[in-house]
């Protein structure tokens, strides 16, 4: 009788390991049952435990394969939808960078207009500009001429400041003398024979310089 077909034949001997021992049919679960069903058992070989979980795992696979083939249908629906929905998301793009480019071109246009419009007004500034420098030759003559006069006239100026400073300064001092000499004069008897008779010689003396003057109305009444 081979050792491997003794009752202690299934227990897994000292010093291996866990998986590689073979296993129980009492002990297994019911998906491990049906796997070991399917086991040669007609070979007399013991079922080790590492074929468990790919014996387990078959059923599950073939289930998978089979959801899989059912959702194919759907999964192409679904890709469809996307595919379209992509389309008109792409159509949308190139709509909009075809807008995009239109007004592109506009405003390219727009700046060859402005560029054209900027090109005329730098031509006028630089006519206005040869027009000033020209005026400013033409003008800079009777400018420099201006202003000689004008510093001939300030100083013509001040002279006759300083001038009618001085006339009011002797004519305050005259003043003040005649007032001195009419109070003096007040205090004679004749003092109006004599005022008459200084009006009456200075006329005199102011006709004989000038000539032959008649007498205003204002003196003759005054004297």
């Amino acid at each position: 009788m081979p050792w491997m077909q003794l009752p202690w034949a299934s227990l897994p001997p000292m010093g291996m390991s866990c998986v590689s021992s073979p296993v129980r049919p009492s002990s297994a679960t019911p998906v491990a049952s049906a796997a070991m069903s399917s086991w040669p058992a007609h070979q007399g070989l013991p079922l080790p435990r590492s074929c468990l979980p790919r014996l387990a795992l078959a059923p599950q696979r073939q289930h998978v394969a089979a959801s899989a083939m059912l959702m194919l249908p759907s999964k192409l629906l679904t890709s469809r939808t996307c595919r379209s929905r992509l389309f008109a998301r792409v159509n949308g793009l190139e709509k909009r960078l075809s807008a995009t480019k239109e007004e592109v071109e506009g405003i390219e246009e727009r700046l060859v207009s402005l560029a054209g419009l900027v090109e005329g007004l730098l031509s006028g500034f630089e006519t206005l500009t040869k027009k000033f420098e020209l005026m400013s030759e033409s003008i800079k003559p009777a400018l420099e001429t201006t202003m000689e006069d004008v510093a001939e006239l300030t100083a013509h100026r001040a002279k006759t400041s300083e001038r009618y400073m001085r006339v009011n300064r002797d004519l305050a001092i005259v003043e003040v003398d005649l007032k001195v000499a009419l109070d003096e004069l007040r205090l004679y008897d004749d003092f109006e024979e004599r005022l008459a008779a200084a009006r009456e010689k200075s006329w005199a003396h102011y006709a004989k310089e000038q000539g032959s003057i008649a007498y205003p109305d204002s003196f003759l009444s005054k004297s």
